[in-house]
């Protein structure tokens, strides 16, 4: 090979490594200039997304959408549809992102990040109550947030005998610990908080019911990925993502408890 033709191969490789990296940061170059990230959601799976007293879409998810709009430099336009519809509205473009509850399904030309949302239950109890186990529920007194996972599991499987349901769950803590509720039912880091603020009051039992790891979609190959990706790694090692979903499930009083 002569020494004209080398030059001019790697001259070409060049050419195209560099088209390569254009092509890879058209779509953020397309959200910051367009000034909005527009991500996919159905908001009713509380507290990750569901409808404020005024209709907005709010939640654990759409405040890490916040975030993530926020590390782009642009705003965020929430684009909601029925779940369903979440990969085929992706895929048609009709939003650069998904922030719902969405397992990683290898739905094809979807990227799944890695998870960053588990959904484990957990039965949050009196530290001295003899609820050891699931079925200790039967003919209990549970307390729940409306609409989240922890009231499907206590509406679906257990045989209890009333259920309370509650905006939050420091309102059903507080009545837990009034004694007119015999158990509650949560996700993980609820269930971490409740027992960090009560010392050795109270105990968790796993229950494990319809848990799933969660992810962010995004269309397969995006250049957001490494962003989010990043972003994830840096609020799971703060604590953040743990946080996100607390303040929907166990804000903090006026006092700052």
């Amino acid at each position: 090979m002569t020494r004209t033709r080398k030059v001019f191969l790697l001259l070409l490789a060049a050419l195209f490594v560099l088209a390569g990296c254009g092509k890879g940061s058209e779509e953020i170059s397309a959200i910051q200039q367009a000034g909005k990230l527009r991500v996919l959601t159905s908001a009713e799976f509380p507290p990750y997304e569901y409808h404020d007293a005024d209709g907005k879409a709010v939640g654990a998810d759409m405040d890490l959408a916040a975030r993530i709009a926020s590390r782009l430099g642009v705003e965020l336009e929430v684009v909601e549809c029925n779940y369903t519809e979440l990969v085929p509205a992706l895929l048609d473009g009709e939003g650069d992102l998904i922030l719902s509850p969405l397992p990683n399904a290898a739905a094809k030309g979807v990227a799944y990040s890695e998870p960053y949302l588990s959904t484990e239950q957990y039965i949050v109890t009196a530290a001295k109550s003899e609820i050891a186990a699931e079925e200790d529920l039967e003919g209990k007194i549970l307390g729940v947030q409306l609409g989240t996972q922890g009231d499907y599991y206590a509406t679906d499987m257990a045989s209890a005998k009333n259920i309370e349901r509650f905006s939050n769950m420091r309102e059903a803590l507080q009545v837990l610990q009034d004694g007119k509720l015999d158990a509650l039912v949560t996700d993980k880091a609820t269930a971490a908080a409740m027992l960090a603020a009560q010392g050795d009051a109270l105990k968790k039992i796993y229950i494990g019911e319809n848990a799933a790891d969660y992810c962010v979609g995004m269309r397969a190959g995006s250049d957001l990925q490494p962003e989010v990706e990043a972003l994830l790694a840096e609020m799971k090692a703060a604590g953040e993502l743990d946080a996100l979903v607390l303040a929907h499930t166990f804000p903090a009083t006026q006092e700052g408890a």
